[in-house]
This record gives C-alpha cells, structure tokens and sequence, in this order.
C-alpha cells in the first residue's frame, strides 16, 4: 500500500487542508479520509501526537477528557494493522497491546474500536468488498479459559488487557509467546496507577515484556496527572546493560492546555426551612438533586463512598415517589440512613462491589436513555462508553482536583463540548474545601502525585512469577528489576535480601509451618530455579489489588453474581436478614465462609450495606491550598468580627473568585466569623487551634484542628499517643480526619497537656512515628496486605477465598516474628 507523506501535493492536500497535512503524515491516504469525514479536524493532542507516534517514539499524551486521546493511540496502530494485511511477510502476533486499570473499559475500547477498523476497510476495499480486518481480542479475568486457548493459536493483532492478566500472560510459558511480536503498548489511564503499587507492578511487567519483544513503542494517555516528568519516567523505564547505572528511556510529552469549556458551581447548603427540616442535610439536598436530573436528559450523580451511592439512589427514588404523589418531599427523604425498599426506581447505583455484569446492564441502560440518571462513585471516572452526559452532580467535595476533572469531564465528553456540574456540600468544612477544590479545577491545579519506591512485596511477587518459567542469574533479574522506574533506585543488597526470602533461607523454626519456600536458590552459580508449585503460588495471589475481605453475593443458583459485601457488614447479619446492592433489594438465605447467597426481597425495608476503608483522603498539597484559603478568609473577617459588618464586599470577592453562588458565600463568612468569635483564630496553613474540652463522663478531649489531611494528621497523632505516653499518661484513644484528630484522656487531674503540639521538637516527633506507627491499626492493615502481595500467605485452595479472620491471624504470627528479625524486608 502506498502512504500519503506531507510533502506531497495533490487532491489530499484539498481533501485534508493545509492545517491537517503534517498531522497526518505517513498514514495510509484511506484512514486519512475516513478520519476527516467521521470526525473533521484532528483535536491538538492528536495533530501533536501523530508525527511522534509515526517516527516510533516514546510518547505521553497528557490531554483532557474527551479531547480524542484514546484514537490519538489507537488510530496510528490500526492505520500499521491495514499496511501488514497487504504485506506478503506478515508476521502472526499481537502487534499492539492495549493496557487499561479497568476490565469495564476494556470492553468498551473493544466495541468502539469495531468502528474505525470497519469504516478504514470499506474505505480500502468500498463497501461490501470482501475484505480482511484488523483483529481484536480482549483478555481479561472474565474471558473464558475456551477463549484464551483460541487467542494462543491465533493471536489478535490488538490485544486489551489489564495489568493483572498481563502479569498472567507472562505467567503462562504458552500465553507469553503470543507477546513476542509486539510492536507498541498503549497504557491508558496511567494515572489511576502511578501513585500506587499497581502501577509499580505493571512497571515490572512492561520490563519482563521489554525480554520477550525488545524495544516496542510505548504510548501512555493521562488527563490529569502532575508532574509529567516522573509518569513519563514510570512509562518509558530504564535501560541497564552490563549491570552500569540504568539510563531512562526518551518519552515525548504531549501536554496540551487544560479545558476551557468547564462550568462548575458550587452550591450553598440547604437551610432550614418552613416545614422545618433542618435536621438533616439531605432533606433539603436530595430535592435539588432530582431539579437537575428533570431539567438535563442524561445526568451522572457521584459520590465519594459506595454506601453514600446507594443511599443516594434510594433517596432519589423515594422522593420521586413524593413528588409525583403530592407528598412532602423533604419528609419523604428522612434523616438518617435510608432503608425505604422501592424496588424497580429509575435511579441506581454503580460502584465497585456490584458484579460485572451489572454494572454492564446498567451502563447499557444508561446509554440508551432509558435511565434519566447514574449514581456512582469512582466505577465511573474513567472513560466507560456511557454516551451523552449532560450534567455531573457531586455530593460532598471530590476530595481532589484530580478527581474532580476526571468525574466533572464526563460531563460534555464529546470534543469541544462544555462540561457542566454543581457540587453540593453538606456541612460548613465539606464547603470550603469544595470551593477550594472547584477553583482549582478550573485553573488545572492538579495535586502533584508520587511513584512509591522500592516496593518489597511486588518484587517478591515477580521473582516468583519469573523464576517459574526461566532459570535466572540472580544479577540479570535484578538488572531486569531495575529497569522498571520505581525500582532505579533498589540496592543489591536489598534485592538479594528479598531472593533469600522467597526461597525460603530464614528460621525454619519460626516459619515453617506457615511458609515454605517459592524458588530454588543455587548459591554455588548464584541461579535461581523453579520448584513444584512455583508457578501455581504466582498465579495465587497475582497482582498489586489485595482481598479487602469482600464476601461475594450469589443467586440461589450459587453461580450468578450479583456483587459483594464487607466482611464486617456480613458478620453483623443473619440468614433473612435484607439489605440493598445495586439500588436492589435482597434477602440473605444462606451465608457461608466465603458467600452470601440471597434471593431478590422487593418491597421489602433493607438495610444500608457498608465497606470499610473506601473514604478517600485529602491530599496534602491540596490541604495547603485549603489552609490558605482559611487564612485569607479569616484576615478579611478579622478586623470586623465584633461589630455589625454587612459582608457585602467580601460575598462580592468570593464569588468573584470562586465558583460559588451567594449562599455558599455566605454561609462561608458565617461559619468562619463564629470560629473567630469562638478562639479568635482560625486554622489554616499558617495556624493549628488546638482545643480542649471535658466529655459528658469527664474525661478531657483534645482537638487539633489542622486543615493538612488524614495523611498528615494521622501520623502526627500516633506521635502525639507517644508524647502522651512517655509522659505518663495513660495511653490516649484517638479518632483522626481531614481536619484534625481528638485524643481521649482518661483519670486526668488539672490541665489537660496541649502543649505537646508545639512541645515536640521534629526528631522526637520522627522517633515516636517509627515507634508508635508498628502498634497503629494501620500498620497491622498494610502489613497484612504486603504480606499477601509477597505470597507469603498462600489461599486455602486455588480459587477459594482465604476467610478474612485467618488472614489476620497469619498476619500476625507473622509479623510477631518479623520483628525480632532484622533481615526480613518485604514486610517491614
């Protein structure tokens, strides 16, 4: 086939334009005019990225959502499958791999690229001409083990998949030899993963693969991530050779400017009203919810909790229900938790722990338009084929700028359109920071993100994955280790460290009867073999997501899956108990270890399920900007506190500012002239008010108020437990949020000791953090799940679940022993 060059005149260059010439250089003349007549002009992100994709570099698309970064890819890669179908020496294969965090999206990337590969071939061959196409698969932990037999005997050119079941791929001596010939990756979404140990895995994997297919292309598209520098990093690797210091692989960045075509507003809480609902939040939320979705024909609702998901979904419809039978709507919303079992209500919830299939139906009914709106949580930021959405409602600040561009960004996802939300707050901190968050939406203010380091538990899990199928020179594993970004860094020492363990030299005294050992360690030629089960053990436990102790909801049948439930939350209920999932109502028939089997209950009252850690946390540059906020908010109000002030010049300067309406602004000024006329400061960035208070037993409660986020005021109590501790005090309880933590004292005479906030000098706050950090809940937590990522607690039986509360307690046999252990590094 012959390929349009830039420098060529004739008809295409009328056909294309002057504008889009160079765009489309190297293309083959027909996917040029396809493109043009489906979609007209390129977007910037793809007339930027089409030259360096065609010259086979390296590149990073950093664009907004809906700015057509995805065909960016995908477009260069089809446009090669078209130009091997006509080549004599073609090569069977996959060519391209396709790399997204979610097997929701993979499936839609499947259906949409159907698109282009028809349109490109009946340009080629016209209409109905026989023709070949350009070949799809999908591998994923849904696909079949029928089909994944038949992709090995004969690969697909594009291949989607997920970090895990790429991980498999590599796992399998027959499923990896289809990976040979790929040519480019194309890692979608890369920034749901660079701050967090999924992305340090899928680093590792991409150099395993770099072994079987040297130097392919890699392509990573992001919409919101900072700084590009280091996701750059993190895409591209390193190269090490002959054991020399790595050097990182040239990535091109493609950053184009963040969207103009963004309209948020962020709305003042509800006020009491005349029928006096006051009491709750929602009664006056959930009827301003449902004015949305009633002026818009498609509108995504989101919340920060599947709980909150749930109850939103179940409100909307009983107000519905109020709303069309003449009923009092805020009395129909109720104060607390909801329960109502309507069954069949327009509104649903979408989140993570309703089954697959679900989820589908449900994104293929909102699509269709036969639901009016979507409740969600972050199931649906990523960009999931749910077509038009008009409006994005959030309850409750995003949490984040990143967050709140991904989710308001669904909003008008077709290019050039604008993007249309409101953020409700419900409470007076829930407000500011949501205008905090909503500002920096707007001006692209993104959180800067970090790659974790030297991950113990995900090399572990690799050398074990590696080992399996080839013997290894322990220094060329760790070259190839050391290749993935996250990993530049990693001592010998310490990798050699992490070999010792998974090949099981440690007391067995101490760990033999929990731990054996996964590899074969030959120390005469520093070689390192497989041993029975080796592979077995790394297909375990795959992956960097660990059980968070999620009891799957089967039907009768034991089969179908209907999603899952907290582990908690089911040991607190019974065989017929009721309870909601997926804006559905159940009742519970059989409970075993590792399922609940129930049967649907319509009509009747459930109960609200819950799971436990999903609350997402303030970053702590965000927290900067909001303890900025505070300060300046404050010193405006400061000087007019105790006088009669119209604030009619500051509400002007707010919403001039800030994307807020007159009662938000408002309500901001209330809430901060009461701090100040309560303690006369107000915490920010520059100030932390501590308060103190006796309980309604008597006990004294201290109260730092600190605007940083969880993650800073979280340690900074476990140090402050520690103060208290080495002074004699009995060991406090503490409670810690975004705002603050509270200490409980108990038997405490006189003063309460508040100085410890500015009593404690960095290295003593450093010292009781490493100290009291290994008591923490959290601690116990994390190590449980490195423990599991590092296949040191094996499951019951391949493909059951390991019951939580022995997870637990292998957990801490383990970790009892650890401590005594200095050379024991994956976990600790």
């Amino acid at each position: 086939m012959t390929r349009w060059c830039c420098g060529e005149e004739g008809w295409w260059r009328t056909v294309l334009g002057d504008a889009n010439v160079r765009a489309f250089s190297g293309f083959l003349p027909e996917v040029a005019a396809w493109f043009t007549g489906r979609y007209g002009e390129p977007t910037e992100a793809q007339c930027r990225a089409w030259p360096l994709i065609k010259c086979g570099h390296n590149v990073l698309i950093h664009s907004p959502t809906g700015s057509g970064k995805t065909l960016a890819a995908f477009l260069s890669a089809i446009d090669a499958g078209y130009a091997r179908l006509s080549s004599p020496t073609r090569e069977r294969g996959v060519k391209v791999l396709y790399i997204s965090p979610l097997r929701a999206l993979n499936y839609d990337i499947e259906r949409n690229l159907r698109e282009p590969i028809r349109g490109i071939a009946d340009a080629l061959g016209g209409p109905g001409a026989d023709r070949s196409e350009v070949s799809v698969g999908v591998r994923t932990g849904d696909t079949t083990q029928a089909e994944r037999a038949r992709m090995v005997r004969n690969p697909p050119e594009i291949l989607i998949t997920t970090p895990e079941s790429l991980y498999l791929i590599l796992t399998s001596i027959r499923a990896r030899d289809m990976l040979r010939s790929v040519e480019t990756v194309i890692v979608d979404e890369i920034h749901t993963m660079c701050s967090n140990k999924r992305g340090v895995h899928l680093a590792v994997s991409l150099e395993r693969l770099e072994r079987l297919a040297p130097n392919f292309q890699r392509i990573g598209l992001s919409a919101t991530q900072r700084p590009l520098s280091e996701v750059a990093k993190l895409l591209g690797g390193m190269r090490v050779v002959g054991g020399k210091e790595p050097i990182g692989r040239e990535v091109r960045v493609v950053d184009c400017a963040g969207r103009s075509d963004l309209d948020v507003k962020v709305v003042g809480m509800p006020e009491s009203d005349e029928a006096g609902h006051a009491d709750s939040v929602w009664r006056g939320i959930i009827p301003q919810v449902l004015d949305d979705v009633e002026s818009h024909d498609t509108t995504l609702v989101f919340t920060n909790s599947r709980r909150q998901a749930e109850n939103t979904a179940d409100r909307l419809n009983h107000v519905l229900v109020a709303r069309d039978s003449g009923m009092d709507e805020g009395s129909a919303v109720g104060g607390g938790e909801r329960g109502s079992g309507i069954s069949g209500g327009p509104f649903l919830a979408h989140h993570g722990s309703i089954s697959d299939a679900m989820r589908r139906q449900i994104e293929d009914e909102l699509k269709h338009g036969r639901l009016p709106a979507l409740v969600g949580t972050s199931s649906l930021e990523l960009g999931i084929d749910i077509g038009s959405i008009d409006m994005v409602v959030q309850l409750q600040s995003p949490k984040s700028v990143a967050q709140g561009l991904q989710r308001v960004g669904r909003a008008g996802h077709q290019v050039g359109a604008t993007s249309y939300a409101k953020v409700y707050a419900t409470h007076p901190e829930d407000l500011l920071e949501a205008t905090v968050v909503a500002k920096g939406m707007l001006e692209g203010e993104i959180e800067a993100m970090h790659i974790p380091s030297n991950a113990l538990d995900v090399l572990a899990q690799h050398i074990v994955s590696a080992v399996a199928l080839d013997d290894w020179q322990l220094r060329d594993l760790y070259d190839t280790v050391r290749g993935a970004y996250p990993y530049v860094g990693l001592a010998y020492s310490t990798f050699e460290s992490v070999v010792r363990l998974v090949s099981g030299h440690f007391p067995k005294r101490l760990f033999g009867s929990v731990f054996k050992a996964r590899v074969h360690w030959d120390r005469t030629q520093d070689m390192l073999c497989a041993l029975p089960g080796t592979r077995m053990s790394a297909v375990s436990n795959a992956g960097a997501i660990v059980d968070r102790g999620a009891f799957r909801v089967v039907l009768p049948d034991r089969k179908t899956t209907v999603g899952e439930l907290d582990e908690e939350f089911v040991y607190e209920s019974a065989v017929g108990d009721v309870f909601a999932l997926g804006s559905q109502v159940w009742r519970a028939i059989d409970i075993d270890d590792d399922r609940v089997v129930a049967e649907p209950a319509p009509g009747s009252v459930p109960r609200m399920p819950f799971w436990r850690g999903e609350f997402p946390w303030r970053p702590s540059d965000l927290g900067v900007k909001y303890g900025q906020f505070r300060a300046e908010v404050a010193e405006r109000l400061r000087p007019h506190v105790d006088e009669d002030y119209d604030p009619l010049e500051l509400t002007a300067w707010l919403m001039r500012e800030y994307p807020i309406d007159d009662v938000a602004a408002r309500q901001i000024i209330a809430y901060v002239r009461s701090q100040l006329r309560a303690c006369g400061a107000m915490s920010s960035d520059r100030e932390i008010v501590v308060e103190s208070y006796r309980d309604d037993v008597g006990d004294w409660r201290i109260v730092v108020h600190s605007p940083f986020g969880a993650r800073v005021n979280g340690p900074w109590s476990v140090a402050a437990v520690k103060e208290l501790s080495a002074r004699g005090y009995v060991e406090p309880e503490s409670q810690v949020n975004d705002d603050g933590f509270m200490l409980r004292l108990a038997d405490v005479g006189g003063e309460p000791p508040v100085d410890l906030v500015t009593g404690m000098a960095p290295d003593v706050v450093k010292r009781h953090i490493l100290d009291g950090i290994l008591d923490s809940p959290m601690f116990g937590a994390t190590f449980r799940q490195n423990a599991s990522r590092s296949l040191l607690m094996p499951a019951v039986g391949f493909g059951r679940r390991t019951p939580f509360w022995l997870q637990r307690l292998r957990s801490k046999d383990l970790l009892s022993v650890a401590r005594g252990l200095p050379d024991f590094p994956v976990l600790l």
